[in-house]
């Protein structure tokens, strides 16, 4: 099964992006950074406690459907 790696570039500087695009060698890329929009994107935000942490990321990987998952932790 081939793998392959995603790279939101949005927010990268044109100097690391001509990097990145050096490593990945193709790219599909979006020439208008304005029209770029994420369709039927769903966003969760829960504050918890330090000590619930692991159980209720556990709670909602086992309850939510998705394809994709990004984790932020402050």
């Amino acid at each position: 099964m081939p793998s392959h790696s995603v790279v939101a570039s949005a927010t990268v500087s044109s100097s690391t992006r001509a990097r990145l695009w050096f490593f990945f060698g193709t790219v599909a890329g979006v020439d208008d950074e304005a029209k770029l929009m994420l369709h039927g994107l769903e966003q969760h935000f829960v504050k918890i406690d330090k000590v619930e942490n692991n159980r209720k990321l556990n709670d909602l990987l086992n309850t939510l459907e998705f394809k994709q998952v990004c984790i932020i932790v402050k």
